[in-house]
C-alpha cells in the first residue's frame, strides 16, 4: 500500500508462503507449513534413499519421480520424466499394466509376483503398486516398488530340484524294497522246497534202511 487513507496501492511482488508469513506472521499457519514441509522432506528422503527401486507416476501413469536405484536399474534419464510408463522399460514388464488397471478398479495396493526381467541376466521382481490419494480420496497417482527376488527364485529352483531328486530317490528305494520283498518271498519259497526235499530224502533214507534190514534177515 502507498497510502492507506486514500486506499492507493502499488502492484506487489509475487511472494511465497514464507514471505507472506514474515509480513503477516501467523504462528499456527507457519507451524502447519513447517510440519507439512518436514513430512514432505522425510517422505522424499525415504523415497530417494530406499534400498529398493521405486517409481512414482501420476494418475495418467506418466513418470513423475524415480529414485537412484530405479534410475540405475532401468537406465532412466531426466528426459523420461513425464513420459507414459508404458513407453519406458519398467512399463514393459509382463503384467504390470494389467495390474495398474486392477488398482484403478480396486483402489487398493496390488502386488505382482515373480515378474521376469531379462537383459544380459534374468532378474525376478515382486512389484508393489500402491495408490496415492488426496485428502478427498481422489487418486493422484501411484508408487511402484520393485523388490529383487532373484536370490529367492534361485533358492526355489534349488529346493525344487532337491525335491525332485528326493522323489526320484524315494521311488528308487520303493522299487528296491519291492525287489527285496520279491527276493525274500523267493528265498522263503526255495527254503520250503528244500525242506520238502529234505523230508523226502529222510523218507527215502528210512525206507532204504528198512529194506536193508529185511534183506539181511533173509
Amino acid at each position: 500500500p502507498v497510502h492507506f487513507k486514500h486506499r492507493i496501492f502499488a502492484k506487489g511482488l509475487k511472494l511465497g508462503v514464507n514471505e507472506h508469513l514474515q509480513i503477516n506472521p501467523r504462528t499456527r499457519k507457519k507451524q502447519t507449513v513447517d510440519f507439512l514441509g518436514t513430512h514432505v522432506r522425510i517422505w522424499q528422503t525415504a523415497f530417494e534413499t530406499s534400498p529398493f527401486a521405486q517409481l512414482a507416476v501420476d494418475s495418467n501413469t506418466c513418470l513423475v519421480m524415480a529414485n537412484e536405484q530405479a534410475i540405475a536399474l532401468f537406465g532412466l534419464t531426466l528426459n523420461d520424466l513425464g513420459r507414459p510408463l508404458g513407453s519406458l522399460k519398467p512399463g514393459q514388464l509382463f503384467g504390470l499394466c494389467t495390474s495398474i488397471k486392477q488398482l484403478y478398479s480396486d483402489r487398493r495396493p496390488v502386488t505382482v509376483k515373480n515378474v521376469e526381467w531379462t537383459t544380459t541376466d534374468t532378474t525376478y521382481f515382486d512389484i508393489l503398486i500402491t495408490p496415492v490419494f488426496s485428502s478427498d480420496t481422489h487418486l493422484l497417482g501411484m508408487n511402484l516398488t520393485f523388490t529383487d527376488m532373484t536370490g529367492n527364485k534361485h533358492l526355489e529352483k534349488i529346493l525344487e530340484h532337491a525335491n525332485l531328486e528326493l522323489v526320484r530317490v524315494s521311488k528308487t528305494l520303493e522299487q528296491t524294497k519291492a525287489a527285496l520283498d520279491i527276493t525274500h518271498a523267493e528265498l522263503e519259497s526255495t527254503q520250503q522246497e528244500l525242506e520238502t526235499v529234505h523230508q523226502e530224502l529222510q523218507f527215502i533214507d528210512l525206507s532204504t534202511s528198512r529194506l536193508e534190514r529185511r534183506l539181511d534177515q533173509n
